[in-house]
C-alpha cells in the first residue's frame, strides 16, 4: 500500500518547510496508527509512505484502509483549528512469478482503470 500526501510541494512553497515538515509528521502518525502489528510501514519519499501488508493478506487492504480513514478523522478532529489531512492511496499485490500491477493504474490501455484514490476524512 502506498500513501502520498496531496499537494505537499505546493504547501511547502506556500507555507515553508517547517509547515510541510509538520504535515509530514502528522501523516506519519496517521500511517503508524493505521497499521496492524504484522505490517511494515516506511517513508520512501518526502511526501510518500509505503506499508508492506504481511501476515494474513486476505482482507488486509480493506482493514488497513478502514483504519487509515479512521486515523485521519481522529487527526482532523484533534487539530485546533481543524485541518483536513489529504492523502492519496494506492495498492499493489505481489504474486510470486508475476509482475505486480498497481491497482487503480491503467493496465493494457484499460480506460476503466482510474487514478489512485484520494481521501479526506469527513
Amino acid at each position: 500500500m502506498f500513501v502520498r500526501i496531496e499537494e505537499h510541494d505546493a504547501l511547502r512553497a506556500a507555507l515553508g518547510s517547517e509547515a510541510s515538515d509538520e504535515l509530514a509528521r502528522d501523516a506519519a502518525g496517521v500511517v503508524l496508527n493505521s497499521v496492524r502489528d504484522s505490517d511494515v510501514p516506511g517513508r520512501i519519499a518526502p511526501d510518500t509512505f509505503c506499508i508492506l501488508l504481511t501476515g494474513e493478506a486476505e482482507g488486509a487492504e480493506t482493514t488497513v484502509l478502514s483504519r487509515l480513514v479512521e486515523a485521519m478523522a481522529v487527526h482532523d478532529a484533534r487539530r485546533d483549528p481543524p485541518r483536513a489531512l489529504k492523502l492519496s492511496v494506492g495498492t499493489a499485490r505481489y504474486e510470486p512469478g508475476q509482475r505486480p500491477a498497481p491497482r487503480g493504474a491503467a493496465r493494457n490501455g484499460d480506460p476503466s482503470a482510474g487514478p489512485l484514490r484520494s481521501m479526506t476524512a469527513r
